[in-house]
């Protein structure tokens, strides 16, 4: 009875227990339903709140319910609440609308800041409602048939931020419409840990392209390589697989295809069916399905080619977006299926295959049941089709390039087995040739050669080691004039001179030492006792053991080629001299013909100064000048031919601005055209900057822009252009309006001295085009002309476009007038050395016109020596051809003195060649003048040198 009594009071309390837990059941139901009717955001602190369970859903099936009709009372029934907690809410396709009403509130005394986050892209419209107090606070209509700038958070997915204000009731709405699956994760975030996982998303997306995108670069570097179909199928679905994910993830709509609604609603089943297509012909192929289970390999084939279709399908029409997810499914159990078989059969293959699969199936298993609520969400959750997939094909290129490195592997050990079989086989087959027909072989190969070498266009010779002829050929034969039964026995001494014995003794020496020799020419003697040069190849004829036995000897007569070769050497020599001569002719007549015509136009200048002289005087002075000139730029041309002639020109190349240098050009030729009253017109069609020689390219264009003006109408123009051509050059067009040449006329232009003849007034030299045709084609450029008589000439320069980033553009330096002096009281001193007296007179005459300089002259250059150390002067001009010592002697001793080191001297000479200008700047030379010398540009390098002028 007592144990009776004690079993009742359990039960009693039991059924106590019981009745509490199922009132603490309905209390949290009624708790539970409560909060689905009104959610407090004062009362959390949690980052984020998941909003299933405070949902309320209304289907409106007709797609065609608005706002207003909605809140109607009649349509309260209507509407699902108290969802179950599960992660999101899942109403796989169909064509109906949904409303979601969610009701806020906020108790406490401050705005709360929200945001509300759809968690699925490919929701084809969205609309947004938000009341406050039963008022419309915010209206937003956004999903991916929207412009992508509708969305209220620049996202992949759809979030909308709330500022809930105090004590306030709220109201959101939000319609969903999409012919995708309906798939409905709600959640409701703090900001600042909505931004974070942003944040982790997209650093995961980026990180997950970015490792796809090194694989399949890799990927295709070995499929280059290989060129085996497998590898590019594998690039197949890595591209599918990365598409796949960009149009299940929003990111495609977002960064690649932005507003292109129908690849958003329809790219995940297009990019999905295409990546299970190559994924099936892969693996069927790496297990070589169709010889080891061809029943499946059929099926496989099936699942491919539906596959195949469904996108042209679902193009055609969206219901067959169910379809392609079915497949989708199909294929992927058939996957396993086929893994499954091989790994049974022990395919070595099917264990990378299911190891690199097995991860992507518990991801898609893992995103089902995260999707229908039976996993809670997380960041491995959320993404692990994509883990999945990396995995996938991470292994799957591991297992292609170590099944590579197999393949290279297996064909080198193959290779290397082939070629020891041949070894081997070669050897005993060359074994047996010894053994049975040796001697046999061995003359009929020695019979062979010798055919060979009759045939030979050289002669041919054998000895043995000593030397003695064995062999000689018909060529041989004919070459020396021995016949062959002559020529066998012989030394090949006997056929040598003398002073080839030693040569030839010491090549064969080097030869048996194993050395290779090159050609060797030989005085040979005929049997006439004629000599000739025999140019001789010598090598040794080795036995089976690879041991010397004689000497082949190659011949060929050379004589008529050394003696050709001797009177070329000797004609170069010759021409050599004479170019010599030449310079040397052009230098002396240079300095002849200067010396005078400083005197001449120095004086001529002088002249023009005088007041004394009328006007008739003053025009014989002007035709003294114009002649001197004349005969000066004659004498210059002429030192340009000399110097393009000998190859003695070199290019100072510099980085210029082409519209500059054809501005300065444009100015020095602009007095010559307003006497002519020809118009100058400029037109850059582009800014160009090249290296250039700046000085050489400034002569070329001051001569045709000068020609264009000289052989021009009154009032005509002459128009400039510079333009960029596609072929990294650039080209500059002289036109002008003037007389024109004939066909004749352009076929000769470019010859040295020739001239148009048109009038006797139009002054030159006829060399200045010669000197531009070399001076274009030395800067690696072309010059070329079209003219019409009567109508006008087009000269233009088509010249390489150099670029060096690391060299400075230099600007150039206007030339400042010198006829106006530097300020300055102080009279400087010069001393002048020069064994002319006239040119003393000269110079003495100019000086008299500066203000500012004293000038003592001498023409004793010892004297002057003495003179400088007693006056000290500022600059020393000094000539350099003096008959006792010249002024190189005397800038050597002024350089040697203590006291007159330091004194700048300037070189005053006739001597105007380019290399004797570098050398006076080389021994010291402060600056360097060549004779005729005018007032104003002595006086320019005397300032420059006393730093008065720039």
């Amino acid at each position: 009875m007592g144990y009776k009594a004690n079993d009742l009071r359990l039960t009693v309390i039991a059924i106590k227990i019981v009745r509490c837990l199922i009132l603490f059941m309905l209390l949290s139901y009624f708790s539970l339903v409560f909060a689905a009717d009104r959610l407090d955001i004062s009362s959390t602190v949690k980052p984020s709140i998941l909003l299933t369970p405070y949902l309320s859903i209304l289907e409106d099936a007709s797609q065609q319910l608005t706002l207003a009709e909605i809140q109607q009372e009649n349509l309260a029934s209507r509407y699902k609440e108290n969802f179950p907690p599960n992660e999101a809410i899942n109403f796989l396709f169909g064509s109906s609308a949904y409303w979601l009403r969610l009701s806020i509130e906020n108790n406490s005394d401050l705005f709360i800041d929200k945001v509300i986050e759809l968690n699925h892209p490919l929701l084809k419209n969205v609309d947004f409602y938000w009341q406050i107090n039963q008022k419309v606070q915010q209206t937003i209509h956004t999903g991916y048939a929207q412009p992508y700038e509708n969305r209220a958070y620049q996202s992949n997915i759809f979030a909308f931020p709330l500022r809930v204000p105090a004590h306030s009731q709220n109201i959101i709405y939000i319609r969903i419409a999409t012919p995708n699956v309906m798939y409905i994760e709600a959640n409701l975030w703090e900001p600042l840990a909505f931004q974070k996982k942003e944040l982790n998303s997209y650093a995961f997306q980026a990180f997950y392209f970015g490792v796809a995108l090194i694989i399949f670069l890799f990927s295709l570097g070995l499929a280059a390589f290989t060129k085996e179909l497998n590898n590019f199928i594998y690039l197949a679905i890595i591209f599918f697989s990365i598409f796949s994910y960009l149009a299940y993830r929003g990111l495609g709509a977002e960064y690649l295809w932005p507003n292109v609604i129908w690849l958003t609603q329809k790219g995940l089943l297009i990019f999905g069916s295409y990546y299970f297509v190559s994924q099936l012909w892969f693996v069927c192929r790496i297990l070589n399905t169709q010889q080891v289970i061809p029943k499946f390999d059929l099926v496989a084939k099936g699942l491919m080619a539906m596959s195949f279709i469904t996108p042209f399908l679902v193009l055609l029409n969206f219901r067959f977006a169910i379809l392609a997810n079915v497949l989708f499914v199909i294929n992927a159990f058939y996957l396993a299926i086929l893994l499954g078989i091989a790994v049974i059969n022990k395919q070595r293959n099917a264990y990378f295959l299911s190891l690199s699969f097995s991860l992507l199936f518990i991801g898609i298993i893992a995103r089902e049941l995260h999707v229908f609520g039976y996993i809670p969400s997380s960041f491995y959750i959320s993404n692990s089709l994509q883990f999945g997939s990396l995995f996938e094909l991470i292994v799957l290129t591991f297992f292609l390039t170590d099944r590579y490195r197999l393949i290279a592997q297996d064909k080198r050990l193959s290779d290397e087995r082939l070629k020891e079989s041949q070894y081997k086989l070669t050897a005993e087959i060359e074994a047996h040739r010894l053994t049975t027909s040796y001697q046999i072989a061995l003359q009929a190969s020695e019979e062979k050669l010798r055919s060979i070498l009759e045939l030979s266009p050289d002669g041919i010779g054998m000895t043995t080691l000593d030397g003695i002829i064995t062999f000689v050929s018909a060529k041989a034969s004919a070459m020396w004039g021995y016949s062959k039964a002559e020529f066998i026995g012989l030394h090949v001494f006997e056929v040598l001179d003398i002073s080839a014995h030693e040569t030839l003794s010491k090549a064969i020496a080097e030869l048996l030492k194993g050395h290779h020799l090159g050609v060797i020419e030989h005085d040979c003697i005929r049997k006439d006792g004629s000599h000739f040069i025999c140019e001789v190849n010598c090598s040794l004829i080795v036995d089976i053991e690879n041991k010397p036995v004689s000497v082949l000897y190659i011949q060929r007569d050379v004589t008529e080629r050394v003696k050709v070769s001797k009177e070329l050497e000797l004609a170069k020599k010759t021409a050599e001299q004479a170019n010599q001569a030449k310079s040397v002719f052009v230098s002396q007549m240079n300095h002849e013909l200067r010396t005078p015509l400083n005197i001449v136009l120095g004086y001529a200048e002088l002249l023009q100064d005088d007041d004394t002289l009328d006007a008739n005087q003053l025009d014989f002075v002007q035709e003294i000048l114009k002649g001197g000139q004349y005969l000066l730029e004659l004498v210059n041309q002429r030192l340009d031919m000399a110097y393009i002639e000998s190859g003695q020109v070199v290019l100072s190349i510099h980085r210029e601005n082409i519209s500059s240098l054809i501005d300065e050009c444009i100015c020095l030729a602009s007095p010559l055209a307003r006497k002519t009253a020809v118009s100058l017109r400029y037109q850059a069609k582009h800014e160009i900057v090249t290296n250039c020689d700046r000085i050489k390219l400034k002569q070329l264009l001051v001569n045709l822009i000068s020609n264009a003006i000289k052989y021009n109408f009154k009032n005509g123009r002459v128009d400039i252009s510079v333009e960029l051509n596609d072929n990294n050059t650039y080209t500059i067009h002289v036109v002008d309006s003037g007389i024109g040449m004939t066909s004749e006329q352009l076929a000769k232009i470019f010859e040295p001295f020739m001239r148009l003849g048109v009038s006797a007034d139009i002054e030159g030299t006829g060399l200045g085009l010669s000197i531009c045709k070399e001076l274009v084609e030395l800067m690696g450029g072309s010059i070329g002309v079209k003219s019409e008589l009567g109508v006008g000439s087009h000269f233009w320069l088509n010249l390489p476009l150099l670029i060096d980033n690391h060299e400075q553009i230099e600007h150039p330096i206007s030339s400042s007038s010198t006829d106006q002096l530097p300020e300055t009281s102080r009279a400087y001193q010069v001393l002048y050395i020069d064994d002319n007296a006239i040119n003393l007179e000269l110079i003495q005459q100019m000086a008299n016109t500066f203000s500012h300089v004293h000038l003592s002259t001498l023409q004793d250059p010892t004297q002057a020596i003495n003179q400088a150390l007693l006056q000290r002067p500022n600059i020393i001009l000094l000539d350099i051809n003096m008959p006792d010592m010249d002024g190189f002697e005397v800038l050597a001793a002024l350089k040697a003195d203590e006291q007159l080191k330091s004194i700048p001297v300037i070189a005053l000479t006739a001597n105007a060649m380019m290399d004797d200008v570098k050398r006076g700047l080389a021994t010291g030379f402060s600056d360097y003048l060549s004779k005729p010398v005018n007032r104003a540009q002595l006086i320019q390098r005397m300032d420059k040198v006393l730093g008065l002028g720039a």
